[in-house]
């Protein structure tokens, strides 16, 4: 015998078939036709769809760059070593007994490159080419240095360059328009440098055959 229990509205049993399915969520197509669905839960589907294929393909992404990436750093840092230690730069002023007030610039091209027995300092065995102008004439020096260096501070070296000096019309205590040839020595401490040696003329006629050279300057390197 058939009979249908009907129960008045509002006093339909507790069901728990039915509560677990109203709160199963919705898995909704992001294929079907945007006028079925409401705006709301398009979006939401949208936004499954996007966030699942980021996730999925996201490892493989990290792979590729660490393949590709690894490498050029590798050959990076193979290039870098091979290259070895750069020219440290060098600029300074100083007052220059037959140039004057002199602007000077220059290189340390490093030849032995390390650090002091405390690791604090550079220690540089270097080639040194500077170069200066100022109202006297201009100065060329190239030489042999060795420098404790934290760049900027040069803080303490010795140096021995040779010399050529090219006078201007109106040097102090030298041939005016005269080329000199010499030999100089340098002592720096604290990146302030005193230089004393002598030069020889070897053009032209006159009085200044021989003078003596001196300079008194502040230099920084980096």
């Amino acid at each position: 015998m058939n009979s249908k229990i009907s129960f008045p509205a509002g006093n339909r049993p507790f069901c728990m078939a039915s509560v677990l399915s109203a709160r199963r969520p919705i898995v909704i197509s992001p294929f079907q036709h945007s006028s079925e669905v409401p705006t709301t839960r398009r979006r939401y589907a949208e936004s499954v769809v996007r966030f699942s294929f980021v996730d999925m393909y996201r490892p493989y992404v990290l792979a590729a760059l660490l393949t590709i990436c690894t490498p050029i750093a590798a050959l990076a840092q193979a290039d870098e070593s091979q290259k070895g230690p750069r020219p440290l730069f060098v600029i300074g002023a100083s007052y220059d007994a037959r140039n004057r007030g002199t602007v000077e610039g220059g290189l340390l091209v490093p030849l032995s490159l390390g650090m002091d027995p405390d690791a604090v300092l550079g220690e540089c065995r270097c080639l040194s080419v500077t170069a200066g102008v100022g109202p006297g004439g201009q100065r060329l020096a190239i030489g042999a240095a060795y420098q404790l260096l934290y760049p900027p501070v040069l803080f303490a070296g010795l140096d021995a360059v040779a010399t050529v000096l090219r006078t201007s019309n109106a040097p102090r205590g030298a041939r005016p328009d005269t080329t000199y040839v010499g030999a100089e020595g340098g002592f720096t401490y604290w990146s302030v440098r005193v230089g004393l040696g002598f030069a020889h003329s070897v053009s032209g006629l006159g009085p200044h055959r021989n003078v003596v050279t001196w300079n008194l300057g502040y230099r920084v390197g980096w």
